[in-house]
């Protein structure tokens, strides 16, 4: 039962980020393709376009609608950073990012960010490179998620601030169709301040670490 129910809800989500569903299998699926300025539509095999789109999923949502065949990316996230050394640093997160795809890459890209502290009423405004791979080009339910970068830091009684940034975790594809795909990641964050910062703040550590669990959609 409670599988069954865990699977309805997975269905409606990729409804939902997906569009609608199509149960008809095609031996061809038709694209659009861009040659010399000109819109042509081009065919491929079933395996070849499911080498390009197909991640691996929970659920795998059908679709032989016309599709725009691109190594282009972009997906929008949120979800919450928990401070894990109890300096009340815990952060709501909204994330946005772009970048590169293809059968081995999720994406390879750079993001922006807004986090938002939970109680402190901190700012944190990360930008940083982001790769996500499975390490294999045929279909993976989860895929590695790696981040790095620099944050402009504002936080109370202090003036904006740089610190270095990074995140390791490991992401679970939930749904794909050949438009959107949706997916929960959860890692583990650091955010390292230099000495003028932690003196200014009153910190009394150099880095603080966090448990990051994040939901988002990339199309």
């Amino acid at each position: 039962m409670t599988k069954n129910i865990l699977h309805n809800i997975f269905l409606a989500i990729g409804i939902l980020f997906g569009g609608t569903v199509s149960t008809a299998n095609a031996e061809v699926i038709a694209y659009r393709v861009k040659d010399n300025g000109t819109l042509a539509v081009k065919n491929d095999s079933v395996a070849e376009q499911e080498q390009f789109f197909d991640t691996g999923a929970l659920v795998n949502i059908p679709d032989k609608r016309k599709h725009t065949k691109s190594h282009f990316t972009w997906g929008a996230e949120f979800g919450s950073s928990i401070d894990m050394t109890a300096h009340n640093m815990s952060t709501f997160d909204l994330d946005v990012n772009f970048g590169y795809k293809n059968a081995f890459f999720k994406v390879v890209g750079v993001g922006v960010g807004f986090q938002r502290g939970i109680d402190s009423g901190n700012n944190f405004l990360p930008v940083y490179f982001v790769m996500r791979t499975s390490f294999r080009k045929k279909p993976s339910l989860c895929f590695l998620n790696l981040q790095a970068g620099y944050s402009f830091t504002t936080l109370k009684g202090s003036k904006t601030h740089g610190d270095i940034i990074s995140a390791l975790g490991c992401g679970i594809n939930l749904t794909q169709s050949r438009h959107a795909k949706s997916y929960i990641i959860v890692s583990a964050c650091s955010r390292f301040f230099d000495k003028n910062h932690r003196e200014l703040t009153g910190l009394d550590m150099k880095a603080i670490t966090y448990a990051r669990l994040q939901i988002g959609i990339n199309f």
